[in-house]
Order: structure tokens, then sequence, then C-alpha cells
């Protein structure tokens, strides 16, 4: 499912017009993207927890030249789906 249907499955389930449906999931993905990059964890009891881990440096070595290097660190976000949702679909 992408964006455009997700935004026309709300509408129907709901009977609000699409672009209030788009209204509201811009503004939903704001502030879930404000709340990650604020360095906060987002959970939506009984659905998903978004959360920004870090991943530590690493070391790679190039196979053609044999150099060494170093990657830094980087920010990941995480998603963890809840058990309820994943026995459902087990």
């Amino acid at each position: 499912m992408n964006r455009k249907i997700l935004i026309e499955r709300i509408a129907e389930k709901t009977g609000e017009y699409k672009k209030d449906v788009e209204v509201f999931v811009d503004a939903y993905e704001e502030v879930i993207k404000q709340a990650l990059l604020d360095g906060e964890d987002v959970h939506l009891h009984g659905f998903v927890t978004f959360q920004v881990k870090e991943q530590n440096a690493k070391t790679y070595v190039n196979p053609k030249s044999g150099e060494r290097r170093q990657l830094a660190p980087v920010k990941k976000v995480r998603a963890k789906i809840s058990a309820s949702i994943n026995d459902k679909i087990k």
C-alpha cells in the first residue's frame, strides 16, 4: 500500500474528504518526524514504536587496495511492530 491508497482507504472508512485526510496524514508524519529529530521515541500503543538508534563506527577494507577506512557512526530509525499485530499476521 502506498500513501495515496492509504489516504483513499482512510477517507472511505471515515467518510471524510480525501483532502482533509491528506492534511491529517501530512501533520501526523510531521509530528512523528519532529519527535524523532528531537530524540524522542514515538510509541503508538498496540501498533508500532519508532526509535532513533546510533550505529557504531565501523572499519572496512577496500578490496582493491587493501586500504582500511573508518565509517563514521550513523543514526537510523528503527520501527518495532507490536506483538499483537505480529501474532495476528502469524
